[in-house]
């Protein structure tokens, strides 16, 4: 799964600092924090590629890595003239063993320690700063004609959200069309209405009049009272409770 998060302009990564309070592209401390080191090393280590594995599938036909690992070492983030940042990769001259090959902090790829510590999996993490590197990761989340959710976090409006995820491929446009049913539910989950006498829900327009209203909501029959109704004219239907009705007989 790729996701996109848009910060409030308040919360806005801007500079490398930030960029290193977020995102890590090293190896964290074996002694001051052994949990993390094993989450890094197991899952957020590159390859390893190039000469040391000639197999690797993200080699180019040259032999080189088509992720451009391992970087080179920096000493401090910057960003690159698209927008891109270069994560900091010191030189410490600390080297671990992975997969039988030597790695140092230029394969690792970048992370987020809280969420690596949390879920202890590959969660790949990036900053987006510039508008052709935005433009890039807009075209490869949006790709695919289903690939895509759009979410908000803050307040709960469930219409806005209906209208604004909502997603009608050419099947379900197909089967709409057709008339088909577009899903089905088993086994078959029925409401039951349940209300004190003269309680029954109904739905009008305001600008009804009132006489219409009461009218129609008189010959209007809920699942309670067509249970009752079946139940004075059919001895069938009186051998079975409200809740047992809907499996042996018709609610009108």
């Amino acid at each position: 799964m790729h996701a996109l998060f848009f910060l409030k302009v308040v919360d806005k990564i801007q500079t490398c600092a930030q960029v290193d309070m977020v995102v890590s592209a090293e190896f964290p401390s074996p002694k001051d924090n052994p949990i993390l080191f094993e989450t890094v090393k197991s899952v957020m280590v590159h390859g390893p590629c190039g000469a040391r594995n000639s197999n690797a599938p993200c080699l180019d036909n040259n032999g080189r890595c088509g992720k451009r690992y391992p970087r080179a070492f920096a000493e401090r983030t910057t960003m690159d003239q698209d927008g891109y940042p270069i994560y900091r990769h010191r030189n410490d001259d600390r080297v671990y063993t992975v997969k039988g090959q030597d790695v140092d902090n230029r394969d690792v790829v970048p992370y987020n320690a809280y969420l690596s510590q949390m879920f202890n999996c590959h969660i790949n993490v990036e900053v987006c700063v510039g508008m052709r590197c935005v433009k890039y990761i807009h075209k490869y989340i949006y790709k695919g004609h289903d690939h895509h959710t759009t979410m908000v976090l803050g307040g709960i409006d469930e219409i806005q959200q209906y209208i604004d995820s909502r997603y009608i491929g050419p099947p379900e446009a197909a089967r709409r069309i057709l008339g088909h049913n577009l899903h089905e539910e088993f086994p078959t989950v029925v409401r039951l209405a349940l209300y004190l006498p003269g309680m029954h829900h109904v739905v009008f327009d305001e600008t009804e009049s009132m006489n219409s209203i009461i009218y129609r909501a008189g010959g209007k029959m809920s699942t309670l009272t067509g249970y009752f109704a079946c139940c004075t004219s059919n001895e069938f239907a009186r051998a079975f409770t409200y809740q047992e009705f809907p499996q042996h007989c018709c609610l009108a």
